[in-house]
């Protein structure tokens, strides 16, 4: 192990950084982080929801001549109404990311 001189440590202290005004604040924000756990939950379960019954439909079993088969209406409307639920949800948590984004960003533009 080298020990450097006492010049050589005078010297490095003399570089180091030093902020240009050292009197800034430091702005800490009070804003909570929003919990995406409720929500990350509510796009799995739907998510999983939507590929059960997507599974489940007789859109994906085919009869003897290779035909396929429709799946009935009610059905193809509750595959809709849940990936029109996933969209929605999906949205919700855009936005709450998105704002959260910003506002670390106006926060630390301060500094």
């Amino acid at each position: 192990m080298t020990v450097l001189p006492r010049e050589s440590e005078k010297y490095w202290r003399r570089i180091q950084f030093k902020p240009k005004n050292r009197f800034a604040k430091l702005h800490t924000s009070t804003h909570q982080t929003p919990d995406i756990a409720p929500s990350l939950d509510k796009i799995t379960r739907i998510s999983q929801d939507i590929i059960m019954l997507t599974r489940e439909s007789s859109a994906f079993r085919y009869d003897k001549a290779d035909d396929i088969i429709l799946p009935p209406l009610s059905e193809i409307d509750d595959i809709i109404r849940l990936q029109l639920m996933l969209s929605a949800e999906l949205s919700r948590l855009y936005a709450a990311l998105s704002n959260n984004n910003q506002h670390s960003m106006q926060c630390t533009s301060h500094l």
